[in-house]
């Protein structure tokens, strides 16, 4: 059974179904909080509503989530004081130093809607751009003194790559850079991160930023390391679901190519991505049909239809915007 799905014996396979369990987060899963105060630890407290809206959570992110989200931490000042992970979203210095006065170990500790440590809640908040650099770093600074963890992060959906404390720094993803705009002081903090240790192989965040023009983000992952070594700590403990360093890049080659992204192939070409090789993207009929029709290849459209009856009625059923 292990074998089945890629896995080299049945050990292997429960150690990866264990982590799964233990890092996978639903965000859609997590429901309005009611207000709560007098128990930061109640999952219906304010701090946690407040938490919930003000960070990407790669469901419905949008900005009139933030706004609820900056409403909540007006309407309840009380949070700053009970929720060190409220505290660390909103680089609040002074809350933030007391809380760690008061327990060091706090800055490690799991907590909050997603089960994370507040420095993933300092990475992936959105409700308040006009907060300063200087408080942004001097708080991510601070918990990394106090032993949080720059490769913090969680499954989504139990998918294994993980969205870890870079990958919302760097932020964007499918629903565009509006939606799911990268944090204010992205390439700062990212920087203060890597330094700090974070791992530069962090499959998702590239993913995220692929869709639109530009590369910083792929100039800072170089300069630390992005496509060489072993795959660092994600690569240990997810194993074989992760892609290597090596073929991480490659698919970002990949993406560049087809996507006519000059500037971001010839970068990725400067840092030793593979140009030789062929891909090895494999297209099923389907997408053989629509890369032929898309090129005006008109023996290989004749040539799929005779191959596969019915295959053009069901590409323009499956995928109608086509057209467009």
């Amino acid at each position: 059974m292990a074998r089945r799905y890629d896995f080299p014996s049945w050990v292997r396979l429960r150690r990866y179904v264990e982590v799964v369990e233990r890092y996978s987060r639903f965000p859609n899963r997590m429901t309005a909080g009611s207000a709560n105060p007098d128990n930061p630890d109640d999952p219906g407290n304010p701090a946690d509503e407040f938490l919930r809206l003000a960070c990407l959570y790669y469901e419905d992110d949008e900005p009139g989530r933030w706004a609820q989200a900056r409403l909540i931490l007006l309407e309840h000042p009380e949070i700053a004081r009970l929720s060190v992970c409220a505290v660390a979203a909103a680089a609040d210095l002074p809350r933030l130093t007391a809380h760690l006065a008061a327990d060091r170990r706090a800055a490690a500790r799991p907590g909050g809607p997603f089960r994370c440590e507040p420095l993933f809640y300092l990475a992936y908040t959105r409700h308040d751009p006009a907060i300063g650099e200087a408080a942004v770093l001097g708080a991510a600074r601070m918990l990394l003194q106090a032993g949080a963890d720059p490769n913090a992060g969680y499954l989504w959906h139990g998918l294994p790559t993980p969205f870890t404390v870079l990958t919302g720094v760097f932020g964007e993803g499918e629903l565009g850079p509006v939606r799911q705009p990268r944090h204010p002081h992205a390439q700062a903090l990212a920087r203060l991160l890597l330094e700090a240790g974070a791992d530069p192989n962090d499959g998702q965040a590239p993913y995220n930023r692929m869709f639109e023009p530009g590369h910083d983000h792929l100039e800072l992952l170089f300069e630390f390391g992005l496509g060489a070594g072993d795959g660092g700590p994600r690569q240990a403990r997810m194993g074989g679901a992760l892609d290597t360093p090596e073929k991480m890049v490659r698919g970002q080659l990949s993406w560049a190519v087809t996507h006519g992204m000059a500037e971001r192939v010839r970068l990725l070409v400067e840092h030793g991505a593979d140009i030789a090789s062929p891909f090895e993207d494999e297209l099923d009929p389907a997408q053989r049909f629509v890369a032929a029709a898309l090129v005006a290849d008109q023996a290989a459209v004749e040539e799929l239809r005779a191959a596969h009856p019915g295959l053009a009625e069901a590409v323009r059923r499956d995928r109608p915007a086509l057209i467009v």
